[in-house]
Formats: C-alpha cells, sequence, structure tokens
C-alpha cells in the first residue's frame, strides 16, 4: 500500500480508538497525534514526493505497523499504548520526510 491510503487509514483508526478510550490523557495524545498527522499530510500533499527515498520507505513502514496497532486497539483497548506509541514513531519519520520534501 502506498503512504496516500495509509494516511487516510491511519487517520480514520485514530479518530475510532480516540472514540473508544475511557483515558482523558489517551485522548489528549491521540487528538496531538491526529493533528500532526493531518498536518503532515497537508504538506505531504502539497509535495512532490520521491518514492525512491528510504525516508519513503521507512515512513511508508512505519505507517502500516502503526496503522495495524490502531485497528489490533480498537478491539482490544489494552493495546492502546502500543498503539500511540507506534504512531509517534510513523508521526517522526513523516516529518522527516515532509522536511526533505519541503
Amino acid at each position: 500500500m502506498t503512504l496516500g491510503p495509509l494516511l487516510a487509514e491511519t487517520s480514520s483508526a485514530l479518530l475510532a480508538v480516540q472514540k473508544a478510550v475511557r483515558s482523558p490523557a489517551q485522548k489528549r495524545q491521540i487528538a496531538a497525534q491526529l493533528q500532526q498527522l493531518l498536518a503532515l499530510t497537508g504538506r505531504l500533499v502539497d509535495a512532490d514526493v520521491e518514492r525512491a527515498t528510504p525516508e519513503y520507505g521507512a515512513a511508508t513502514v512505519a505507517l502500516a505497523r502503526a496503522q495495524r496497532a490502531l485497528a489490533a486497539a480498537s478491539d482490544d483497548l489494552a493495546s492502546v499504548a502500543r498503539a500511540i506509541e507506534a504512531t509517534a514513531g510513523a508521526i517522526d519519520l513523516l516529518t522527516r520526510l515532509a522536511a526533505l520534501a519541503a
């Protein structure tokens, strides 16, 4: 799967998990991650990103991992912390990719 569909699926998964969790702290963390993800999506849409770069590959793999973790978290709320951590790692890699595209 390419970065575009993964960004869309991950955003939707973040919203689903945010609705399901009870912890106000986790809700805030997820809201902040969603805000970052949407901002990065906008930057990447506006940029011509070279798909052959190692950063693109790493960001795609990390985002796929985060999306899978979020899907699991919506089924098992005990895994929410792992999903938040995986999403944070993916956002870090997307930030580096967006910086290269700027």
